[in-house]
């Protein structure tokens, strides 16, 4: 069990919203924001000059973007997550809040056999059934490297892959001269991510909840979250920090920002892992052709009927 976060001990409002958010549970925060993450297009600036093309700015540009720039060399555009597992689950939540969708109803049931989600889960497999992306690599850790060698040009991922890609070419300022970011393409309903991070909390057993409270006062400060970034290369949750030189004047953080700004957060029910994993099977029977995008939708949604929300 966690304390609640007192009164008056931080601004809920220098936070992105979606992660202070995430940390209420009936109107009280338990939680406050750490480090901040989201995804965005990651992607081979050079190939989309040579192709003359810009970054997809919808779903319908996504997948002309991708030939544009395998006509450009690379071997395949999309550097695809293809664990079918949790994390394309999360995936096809983005896809279906794009999409108009949502996971919960106000009343805390499922909703995930919806016109959204069908649409989210063939959005994600025309990535695979273009040829864009292969069904079966890269996998994960084969995901730089062939990004920096041409076989992939494009990752929906996190940021913190901008600052590993010189290390996998192995050559200090290629990531400059090669790579750009952008904000995921919008559906019908706009361009939506996840937000993830870390938080602190306060156990409910404490002995010492003062000074601990204090320090995660201190530690939301934005002099100490620009402090963190240079250390750690981990993105501020307090906007504010966003506006020191050291973070903004780094062009590729861009997107992300713009990003974190429109974000949501997955299902505070205890189940959510289990569901997502199963979207995840779901979505590589309708990449791979064995299922439709509706059948999976009811699929998804009788399974998660099944085991519910779990307790709070």
């Amino acid at each position: 069990m966690l304390r609640a976060v007192p009164d008056g001990l931080v601004d809920s409002g220098s936070f992105f919203t979606s992660l202070w958010d995430a940390g209420v549970v009936d109107d009280v925060a338990y939680t406050v924001p750490w480090y901040a993450y989201t995804y965005a297009l990651v992607y081979r600036a050079d190939l989309a000059r040579k192709a003359g093309v810009e970054a997809p700015a919808t779903w319908d540009e996504m997948v002309p973007f991708f030939k544009a720039l395998q006509g450009a060399g690379a071997e395949r555009a999309l550097g695809a997550d293809n664990g079918w597992d949790v994390f394309n689950g999360q995936d096809a939540a983005m896809y279906a809040w794009q999409a108009g969708g949502s996971l919960l109803s106000t009343g805390g049931k499922w909703t995930l056999d919806t016109p959204a989600m069908v649409d989210a889960l063939e959005y994600n497999a025309s990535f695979f059934t273009s040829g864009a992306a292969d069904i079966a690599t890269p996998t994960f850790l084969d995901a730089q490297p062939y990004f920096v060698a041409g076989k992939t040009a494009m990752m929906i991922t996190g940021p913190w892959v901008v600052g590993q890609l010189d290390t996998a070419a192995k050559k200090d300022g290629w990531t400059a001269s090669h790579v750009a970011t952008a904000p995921l393409p919008a559906g019908s309903s706009g361009s939506v991510s996840f937000s993830a991070g870390g938080t602190w909390g306060v156990l409910a057993g404490s002995g010492t909840p003062d000074a601990s409270w204090k320090l995660i006062r201190y530690l939301t400060e934005p002099g100490t979250q620009v402090a963190q970034y240079k250390a750690y290369s981990s993105l501020p949750a307090v906007i504010a920090a966003w506006d020191d030189p050291a973070i903004k004047d780094q062009p590729l953080l861009g997107a992300f920002l713009t990003q974190l700004k429109n974000t949501r957060t997955f299902p505070q029910v205890t189940t959510w892992q289990q569901v997502a994993t199963r979207i995840g099977k779901e979505m590589e029977a309708v990449a791979k052709g064995t299922s439709t995008a509706e059948k999976a939708a009811a699929n998804i949604q009788s399974y998660a009927d099944s085991i519910g929300t779990g307790a709070k």
